[in-house]
């Protein structure tokens, strides 16, 4: 594949590799019928045949295609190459990822942070909206998009972790161990990955603004097992404490997405709403179209749990009403049997009592 003529189904032409990771290697190539460069990510050797780094594949390349936000990284088309290895089509982008730039710049100014924030928030808001769950939100899945005369656009990549709420709802046996980056996952998450729902992305959102505003993560350390630990029963410390130009507004709006109880941090329309007045100007339009995802999410979770209480209530077969109603009416009329027995005793003991006397 390393070929500059290799081919993709006869229409996507290799140009040059960009990258590998965990879950294969990332090309950069130009579609022959349009001309427009992309980049395809092929499944790694060996995990074509791995029904869970298929499945992740799967969710990564439904998620892309159906999250209508211009911060997540979209994607175009999926396939099969003739020796049976998966791929995906993405849009191609010019850039770094966050990790990258917070490991050359520890602290980033506030306006900055805010606008990086707010449009990953807008991505992840969107997501939520339709019922995916990213989970595995770091700075490494946060590329900052160059545009040329404008500062950098947030694309939110790698929803190969994702839950789509809908179908895992729906059957009810996700049964997955742990997955993930810890330094970045919520209680509930590090608890069980199957139950990490929005509210572990709005955790992951404030781990992320916390760290480019203070310069260090809110917990962190070489030895993992002691980071769980202190996510599971610390608070952070207070961001105050390690940049004093932090609004206090703003300071509370992240100690608010990491509350260890997932019901008391904001959703992630809210936290838009939270950030809006700390954005750099021209952020208003999008602080107002996130905001408008959350009559979305709301009816999506609404509906989800009406689905959930229909499953639950008893249902009565028209049988089970027959036999119901056949136990009354018998009830009815043993009771009413004994009530005439009771009745006419009475009656019988006193005429025997008067023809013995």
């Amino acid at each position: 594949m390393s070929a500059r003529t290799a081919l993709v189904d006869d229409k996507y032409r290799i140009v040059s590799e960009l990258g590998s990771g965990g879950m294969g290697v990332v090309y950069e190539a130009v579609h022959l019928g349009l001309g427009h460069r992309v980049a395809i990510k092929f499944l790694g050797d060996g995990r074509a045949k791995d029904e869970a780094m298929l499945a992740r594949f799967a969710r990564e390349a439904r998620a892309g295609a159906n999250i209508a936000s211009e911060h997540v990284a979209r994607v175009f088309d999926v396939g099969m190459t003739e020796n049976d290895v998966p791929y995906l089509v993405m849009e191609l982008l010019e850039g770094d990822d966050l990790g990258n730039v917070l490991s050359h710049y520890k602290m980033l100014r506030i306006e900055d942070a805010v606008r990086f924030a707010l449009q990953a928030t807008a991505a992840i808001s969107e997501a939520h909206a339709i019922g995916i769950v990213h989970r595995d939100l770091k700075p490494e899945n946060v590329f900052l998009q160059a545009r040329r005369g404008a500062p950098p656009v947030v694309k939110i990549l790698d929803f190969g972790l994702a839950k789509i709420r809908a179908q895992v709802d729906a059957a009810q046996t996700e049964t997955e161990v742990v997955f993930g980056t810890p330094k970045y996952m919520a209680p509930e998450q590090l608890k069980s990955t199957a139950h990490a729902g929005p509210e572990a992305d709005v955790w992951a959102l404030g781990v992320l603004l916390y760290q480019m505003l203070a310069g260090k993560r809110p917990f962190d350390g070489p030895i993992v097992s002691v980071v769980i630990a202190d996510i599971l029963t610390k608070d952070p410390q207070p961001l105050s404490e390690l940049r004093q130009d932090v609004p206090p507004a703003l300071e509370v709006a992240i100690a608010r997405c990491m509350k260890r109880e997932p019901s008391l941090r904001p959703t992630a329309a809210e936290l838009a709403g939270l950030l809006a007045p700390f954005a750099p100007p021209g952020c208003e339009e999008l602080a107002a179209r996130v905001k408008a995802t959350e009559r979305s999410d709301s009816e999506v979770e609404r509906t989800r749990v009406k689905a959930l209480e229909k499953r639950r209530r008893p249902r009565f077969r028209v049988n089970d009403v027959v036999v119901l109603v056949s136990i009354c009416v018998a009830l009815f009329l043993a009771g009413l049997a004994l009530s005439v027995l009771r009745t006419h005793k009475p009656r019988g003991i006193s005429s025997a009592t008067t023809l013995t006397r």
